[in-house]
């Protein structure tokens, strides 16, 4: 998950530091998750979508995310008794 952000934010030219103001806090606070020092959790994820105005579904692995009824992209996990790697 990391290494997909870290790639949406040099396609979008966003530089740590930005990112970081954009979610109060530091940079080295936001270094510290695209780099793999500190799991990025879904508070955090939560954050940085609303940051980057995009839905948290968005920034998740393509297999958690499955189409909902309604056409939006909802979370599930792919197996219960697994967590897909980053």
């Amino acid at each position: 998950m990391a290494e997909d952000l870290r790639v949406l934010l040099r396609r979008h030219g966003i530089t740590n530091r930005e990112l970081g103001r954009a979610v109060g806090r530091n940079d080295f606070w936001v270094g510290k998750r695209l780099n793999g020092q500190v799991p990025i959790d879904l508070d955090d994820l939560e954050l940085i979508a609303r940051a980057l105005g995009i839905a948290p579904a968005e920034l998740l692995p393509t297999e958690w995310v499955v189409p909902e009824p309604d056409g939006d992209a909802g979370w599930a996990p792919s197996d219960l008794n697994r967590q897909p790697a980053d």
